[in-house]
């Protein structure tokens, strides 16, 4: 049965919120009869004899034919299918919404082909007239992409209408359409429309009973648990914690973190960062389904927070080959963009910033910023190499940190910051190091350690620590580039370092003129990007100083 729009009038139901203008008079209300039959396999592919009798009609915009929907019930789950070779999948959101007047609920079914990191399928729930909205865990739902080469996307999803609290009453209820484009937040298709050319406007369809059975109490209700699809959940979950930390409601309780790069003593408590696991479980349901766009950005996430630039620069390349849409979008521009910084290649990351400027001056926030950011660390860079090679030819001292993840050789800066070198050579003789732990590692930013309270197993006052003594911040032409060791400055007041350092996985340009940068990696990088909350350091060991005292200019705390 194929319905087209153009002949369809809108539903007007009295008192409804949901009418929005007056039909040609005299014709029919469009009726949708939902016929039983063969259990579509999702794959995306929209296969023809799985579909057999199953319900189409066109989503268009006025003349424009956008894509072609399906729908079909099969015992108690609710098929719906969609084709389109003229819309870009990338932040397109088909929006389905079945409306129960008699009960006064809606369902809301958003399924979004390429969006990062918004799940494939998002439900909701809401009572009419102010009644609130809930959450529909889509766990037990399921959907399907196909991307063509050649532009467009297909999607088939499966609904069961237990789940969404629908279909078990014998009466009708109603059905509507809406394609949007997300970027600009539009509504760009829908079905059904008004017939009438001045009420171009996204209506609502009747949806009654087909077959003998029908939507009625006579249908026999399965037993069995709807199967559960846990990619759906882990994405549901990774997006729940999105939300949070963009909304940031005052007041409600956050969820429980799937990907927290931030672990520590920030909250007075220890935890470990399940990042290994979740990065494991990503990669997993990513090679099972394919077409489940969210993994690719999800999975980007948690290698930066694991500091696996190169990693994340290898799901980058994946996402583009996988979804040739996503190629050229500002998403994965300024996820490139912010790879090649953090690989410290500023040089080709502006390049391919100014390349691809008006694309990402209207999709990403905070551009500018970035961009200002690369012009500057190109320009440093070129110093600090110069400084490098002079270092090249002193002898500073060399500082071994042997940890739990292997060993890190630091090369301390004591030409530029004698007293600060002094303090790190002082402490690490007298072994004041040993046994201590990193207690704060920001994923893509930095470790820290070097707080002697990080042993008595108490989070709370991790971090707080010290020698008994402060020293004066040292600003010098050392900045806080990859891999450069610091003391770091919680008060920032320009005397109240001591022990603790951080170690900086990635340029850190807000912390220069605030904090002393005394030395820098030249071997173990890859330990330092290993290193997780709780990681030990072992041992320090001093291999190479000069010969003269080691004594800080100090102050008392």
């Amino acid at each position: 049965m194929v319905v087209r729009s153009s002949f369809l009038v809108l539903v007007l139901l009295a008192g409804s919120p949901y009418a929005r203008g007056q039909g040609a008079a005299g014709k029919p209300e469009p009726v949708l009869l939902v016929p039983e039959g063969l259990r579509p396999e999702l794959d995306g592919a929209l296969g023809a004899e799985e579909w057999r009798d199953a319900a189409e009609f066109e989503v268009g915009h006025a003349e424009r034919v956008a894509g072609r929907l399906r729908i079909k019930r099969v015992g108690r789950d609710l098929y719906i299918a969609m084709t389109s070779e003229v819309l870009n999948p990338y932040a397109v959101n088909v929006r389905l919404a079945f409306l129960d007047p008699g009960a006064k609920t809606e369902v809301v079914a958003n399924i979004t082909p390429l969006k990062p990191p918004l799940p494939p399928l998002v439900l909701h729930r809401r009572r009419l007239h102010g009644g609130g909205e809930q959450r529909v865990p889509a766990g037990p739902s399921d959907v399907r992409f196909r991307f063509p080469q050649e532009g467009g996307f297909s999607f088939e999803a499966k609904l069961p209408l237990d789940e969404l609290g629908f279909g078990r009453q014998a009466s009708p209820y109603l059905f509507s359409a809406q394609v949007w484009e997300l970027r600009l937040e539009r509504c760009i298709a829908f079905y059904p429309s008004s017939a009438n050319p001045a009420f171009l406007v996204p209506g609502y369809m009747t949806l009654k009973p087909g077959g003998n059975q029908g939507w009625g109490l006579n249908v026999a209700l399965p037993t069995e648990v709807p199967v559960a699809q846990p990619a759906l959940k882990l994405l549901e979950e990774i997006w729940r914690e999105e939300e949070w930390r963009r909304v940031g409601r005052v007041g409600a309780a956050p969820p429980v973190p799937v990907i927290d790069p931030f672990v520590g003593s920030r909250d007075g408590r220890r935890r470990d960062a399940p990042l290994a696991k979740v990065e494991a479980s990503l990669k997993e349901y990513w090679k099972q389904y394919p077409d489940y766009a969210s993994f690719g950005p999800a999975l980007l996430r948690v290698q930066v927070a694991r500091n696996d630039f190169l990693g994340a620069k290898d799901t980058i390349e994946a996402l583009a080959q996988r979804y040739p849409p996503l190629a050229d979008t500002g998403f994965l521009l300024n996820a490139r963009i912010r790879t090649l910084r953090d690989l410290g290649h500023y040089e080709a990351a502006a390049r391919l910033l100014k390349q691809h400027w008006r694309t990402l001056a209207d999709s990403v926030p905070g551009i500018a910023d970035l961009r200002r950011q690369l012009e500057a660390l190109s320009q440093d860079w070129v110093l600090e190499q110069q400084y490098r090679a002079q270092d090249a030819e002193n002898d500073l001292p060399r500082v071994v940190l042997e940890t739990t993840k292997g060993k890190i050789l630091l090369e301390l800066f004591e030409d530029d910051v004698a007293n600060a070198v002094a303090n790190f050579v002082s402490l690490v003789g007298r072994k004041f190091y040993d046994g201590t732990r990193f207690h704060e590692v920001a994923g893509g930013t930095l470790a820290a350690g070097g707080d002697p309270n990080s042993r008595d197993g108490n989070a709370a006052n991790d971090g707080y620590g010290g020698p008994g003594y402060m020293i004066e911040t040292e600003i010098s032409r050392r900045l806080h580039m990859p891999y450069t060791i610091s003391y770091l400055d919680r008060a920032r007041r320009k005397h109240s370092e001591g022990s603790i350092f951080m170690l900086s996985l990635a340029p850190l340009p807000e912390f220069d003129g605030v904090q002393t940068v005394f030395g820098r990696v030249i071997e173990g990088h890859e330990v330092v990007r290993r290193l997780e909350y709780g990681d030990m350091l072992v041992a320090a060991k001093v291999v190479r100083k000069r010969n003269h005292p080691y004594k800080p200019v100090t102050r008392r705390r």
